[in-house]
């Protein structure tokens, strides 16, 4: 009985630390974009998750990941109606990373020993989004989801109806 409970205060330390040592949380605000109008929204890319939001200005700001090799980043979900950006100035964009590292015990995948979640909060005064990205490696490859302004649109893009 007491190899039990000495093994569960084991792991219960363990996790308590891995949670102290391991998590990192990381707040970015893109302010350059504030009082932005998006006009059109884009899907694609290489491997089809990256989004564009074309701006009044004929820009575009564009989300992505460009695959390396042990690596996947993908959108996870979209919370909020994307056609709520359009029209509207920007009047929030940051970004929120949650990095995880993880031991053998908790690998459900194959490049499953790093993952980062991202999150990506875009806000109008119509409406706001929430995009949720999952970057998962062998912790040798980045997990980052490129944010960045182009003038124009990568092949590979297609509008999302609105």
């Amino acid at each position: 009985m007491s190899k039990k409970r000495n093994n569960d205060q084991m792991w219960e330390k363990r996790i308590r630390n891995r949670n102290k040592k391991e998590k990192k949380i990381r707040v970015k605000e893109f302010r350059h974009y504030f009082k932005l109008n998006i006009v059109r929204i884009y899907r694609g890319g290489g491997n089809g998750d990256g989004l564009a939001f074309e701006l009044y200005s004929g820009q575009y700001i564009l989300m992505e990941h460009r695959q390396q090799c042990c690596e996947n980043v993908e959108i996870y979900d979209i919370v909020g109606n994307l056609s709520e950006l359009i029209g509207s100035p920007i009047v929030e964009f940051e970004e929120v990373k949650l990095r995880h590292e993880i031991d053998e015990l908790e690998r459900p995948g194959e490049y499953d020993e790093s993952f980062t979640w991202t999150f990506y909060k875009i806000g109008t005064m119509k409406g706001n989004v929430t995009i949720r990205w999952i970057g998962e490696s062998t912790g040798a490859y980045s997990e980052e989801v490129d944010v960045k302004t182009v003038t124009e649109l990568p092949k590979g893009y297609s509008m999302i109806n609105q």
